[in-house]
């Protein structure tokens, strides 16, 4: 039978996502379980869980600095090469969805149902890059994502001036495709959180039947 993790265990399989060192990761997580089990005998668990979650949320700032300093070219690396995946894979589902949707409505779709569509598609794209590195980029993936995310919205604050001012139609309908790619990094964040938990689901699993052998 399937047994549904708790929130302190999925808040933990994030938090050692984010670590690519074990014995660190191991160090932190195990002195944040100490912490939280004493305050459930004094707060409950319910208080316990919520300090636990904020514990963890102030620890991502120096555990996102450290795996920069840890390793600086896979972070950059990944940061560039998944900056340019991203925007290749949205041209390419952008493109196709458009020709798509042209040809079952012969180009008849209202503009705002159009940037909807765009919308959906360019951050289910980011959310599939973020999933893929989460699932795949090994110990400190979700750290490097979030690297990755930052990149990209770094990219957009750096671009979007310069694009909405060459706009010669102020109209908003317009520029309302500018800002189209916004969601973007939190796809990232969503898919690689997502593809860290489904790597830790299946470390663990393995982890047990190899200790029931």
């Amino acid at each position: 039978m399937h047994t549904q993790a708790s929130p302190s265990t999925r808040t933990d399989a994030l938090l050692d996502a984010l670590i690519a060192d074990p014995t660190s990761a191991e160090s932190l997580l195990g002195d944040l379980s100490e912490v939280r089990a004493e305050r459930v005998e004094h707060d409950g668990e319910t208080a316990a869980e919520r300090q636990h979650r904020r514990e963890v949320l102030r620890s991502v700032p120096a555990l996102l600095w450290q795996r920069l300093r840890e390793a600086p070219v896979m972070v950059v690396a990944t940061s560039v090469i998944g900056v340019l995946v991203i925007r290749f894979v949205m041209v390419m589902a952008v493109l196709i969805q458009q020709s798509a949707v042209s040809a079952v409505t012969g180009g008849l779709l209202p503009h705002m149902l159009d940037v909807t569509l765009n919308f959906l598609t360019v951050t289910l794209c980011g959310t599939l890059v973020g999933s893929t590195v989460g699932r795949f980029g090994g110990r400190g993936a979700l750290a490097t994502a979030s690297w990755l995310a930052m990149a990209y919205g770094l990219m957009l604050v750096v671009h979007l001036p310069f694009s909405v001012a060459s706009h010669n139609d102020v109209f908003p309908g317009t520029l309302i495709h500018e800002f189209v790619e916004c969601p973007v990094p939190l796809g990232i964040l969503i898919g690689a959180a997502l593809g860290a938990l489904r790597r830790h689901s299946i470390v663990t699993a393995r982890a047990n039947r190899r200790h029931q052998m």
